[in-house]
């Protein structure tokens, strides 16, 4: 019998002896048993568990068992260096038994940080890379090189190109292999961050080759000073960014809240869905408190359902910014009925950290039970409602008669149907489309309609393309970019269509072509960048909507046209709702939860820096707040 029972009150764990052998290629290994009151010294292996169906054959106890390749590859390091008693929790923990799965979470901050050091493996280096990156690192590669100037003397024009493409080649190289680096899995792997932020030093392990985690960290703290430089196919480096956040975070003995912590770490990996949760607990001020009992033997839905009741009478607050009130049908619980269940918005789940600030300031949303005990009673502005939606086909029923028979019918009174609030986008629509589509990060160095209209012709995959007949990668996108406004080209955002506003081309834009034509050279940068921002935000499963008073925003694909865009007093950003069929005589008038919405606010606006301020600002009517029900 490989496992005996551990002595749970004693706070027994066991630990992993690996075995020095002549055979590099047998693992012979050893388990003992030991308390963490008087554990000794040992290491403590951080790790991905990579592809399970890669298995590998070690002896522990004189038993045959069965590992994961990025496992056996760890140890086989591992017993290279001289690292001997060592704790895993493959191997450390018997994961046949849910009870002890369970119990062994309470311990897991404390097997960390008592270890003498965490062994941070990368995994293999199939591509010799690590070598190279060691070099990057240690002198410092990773920071910006200006251009140097080359003068006539004693150098060509033809030495001058020449040097000018090695440097470019050089640039490219090392940022493929930054984006490697970065990009490898264990950096979102959930369970990491527990283990490497509450350890007291850590050894990085890339194949044969120690990295220095000083190294990695001065890395992401330069490129988090200056994120506009880092090219996009590197911003991978967030996830490991995040993960250092953690780890100055609890350093610094600031406390991190459950809630807080889950909205940082929504990037974040578990082959076990329940580990989204269970892995953040120890490092969190109120999780023994909001979830005292890890338990396997419960589903992921039931865990939901105790998180949201925790939530609801210990911290009574709710931000859905990041639907810290999970989404679930189980136990008839407020909030959407989904069938896949995501723990949070698809904005933040999907782009993560450019959504989510490495401070967020949570914000305090009163809400109170309503009378039936399923239903929740909150403030707020109902915002408009849902007249247009993309990938959708025209509602053949005149949506302007439609709509005012649906708002005659609620309580709110009645809201105007109109075609569009100039008023919301001072600095024009072309510009709010182009924001939305980006979720609020497009580039400088080129005005909105030049880039819609560069995202409709066939003159913006020949500019990206600089003019090649092979397709690069960024015309890929930009075909995909440009088969989607096509496919929902009748689209009306205020007095156009979308095939309308992307043709569109002032007289101003003409005139500052033909000025500019002889020495302002198409700005390949920043539309390059708008084509691989929009790209990466329409592969979101997020439909561009707009709304009858002229809003216009990115929901979830299940939004339908009569669904409203919701303020909710305190919130972060706003709720797509759906109304409820009510029995006539009802007195309330109650709403499903669609999820999270992005709205662009332009900054040419007072208050658009903070969702709630804009919206109070632009949409408060004179009776103030509305009542709105929820279940």
């Amino acid at each position: 019998m490989l496992y005996s029972r551990l002595d749970f009150l004693s706070y027994e764990i066991r630990l992993l002896n690996i075995q020095e052998a002549s055979d590099d290629k047998e693992l012979c290994c050893t388990l003992e048993h030991t308390t963490l009151i008087e554990p000794g010294s040992y290491y403590a292996l951080s790790y991905c568990w990579g592809d399970l169906r890669s298995k590998k054959k070690i002896l522990i106890n004189n038993t045959i068992v069965e590992v994961g390749h990025n496992l056996e590859a760890a140890l086989q390091q591992l017993r290279s260096r001289g690292y001997i008693r060592i704790w895993i929790d493959a191997l450390c923990i018997n994961q046949n038994d849910d009870e002890e799965r369970g119990l062994q979470i309470r311990n897991m901050r404390q097997i960390y940080s008592q270890a003498l050091s965490v062994i941070l493996w990368l995994g293999d280096d199939p591509d010799n890379t690590a070598n190279a990156i060691k070099y990057l690192f240690e002198n410092e590669r990773y920071m910006w090189f200006p251009g140097r100037r080359y003068t006539a003397v004693g150098m060509t024009s033809n030495a001058r190109l020449s040097a000018t493409e090695t440097e470019k080649e050089w640039d490219v190289q090392r940022w493929r292999l930054f984006q490697g680096f970065f990009e490898l899995p264990y950096w979102r792997r959930a369970w990491v961050i527990q283990e490497i932020a509450s350890s007291s030093q850590v050894a990085v392990l890339f194949g044969q080759e120690t990295l220095e985690w000083r190294h990695i960290t001065k890395v992401l703290a330069y490129w988090k000073q200056q994120p506009g430089n880092v090219p996009m196919a590197c911003l991978s480096y967030m996830y490991a960014a995040e993960l250092d956040h953690f780890r100055i975070r609890y350093k610094d003995l600031r406390q991190i809240s459950l809630l807080e912590a889950i909205q940082w770490s929504q990037y974040a990996l578990a082959t076990d869905q329940r580990d989204k949760i269970y892995a953040l607990l120890g490092l969190t001020s109120d999780g023994p408190r909001l979830v005292p009992m890890p338990n396997y033997q419960r589903s992921f839905e039931q865990i939901l359902c105790d998180l949201t009741q925790a939530l609801l009478s210990v911290v009574k607050i709710s931000d859905p910014r990041s639907e810290h009130i999970p989404v679930h049908s189980k136990k008839g619980w407020p909030w959407w009925e989904a069938s896949s269940l995501e723990l949070w918005i698809e904005v933040n789940t999907a782009l993560g950290t450019p959504f989510c600030s490495l401070y967020p300031m949570f914000s305090h949303v009163q809400m109170q039970r309503a009378l039936d005990e399923k239903s929740l009673q909150t403030h707020g502005i109902l915002l408009g409602q849902v007249n247009q939606t993309s990938s959708r086909p025209p509602d053949p029923e005149p949506f302007a008669k439609r709509l005012k028979s649906y708002v005659d019918n609620q309580k709110y009174g009645k809201v105007s149907i109109v075609s569009r609030n100039p008023h919301l986008y001072p600095s024009g629509l072309p510009a709010a489309i182009l924001h939305t589509l980006c979720l609020g990060r497009p580039a400088s160095g080129i005005d909105s309609q030049s880039c819609l209209n560069y995202l409709w012709s066939r003159k913006g995959l020949s500019e990206i393309s600089g003019g090649r007949s092979s397709v690069s990668q960024q015309g890929k996108q930009w075909i995909g970019i440009n088969k989607w406004l096509r496919s929902n080209s009748a689209l009306r955002i205020g007095s156009l269509t979308l095939e309308e506003w992307a043709k569109l081309d002032s007289k101003s834009t003409r005139f500052k072509d033909v000025l500019h034509a002889a020495t302002a050279p198409f700005p390949y940068e920043g539309f390059g960048r708008n084509v691989d921002q929009i790209a990466r935000t329409l592969e979101i499963p997020m439909a561009l909507i707009v709304t009858d008073t002229g809003i216009i925003a990115r929901a979830p694909p299940r939004t339908k046209i009569g669904d409203w865009v919701f303020y909710m007093k305190g919130a972060s950003i706003p709720v797509i709702l759906r109304q409820k069929e009510m029995p006539s005589n009802s007195p309330l008038q109650e709403f499903l939860v669609v999820g999270g919405a992005y709205i662009h606010m332009d900054e040419k606006l007072p208050g658009s820096g903070v969702f709630g301020d804009w919206a109070e600002t632009h949409f408060m009517k004179p009776e103030g707040l509305q009542s709105v029900v929820i279940s």
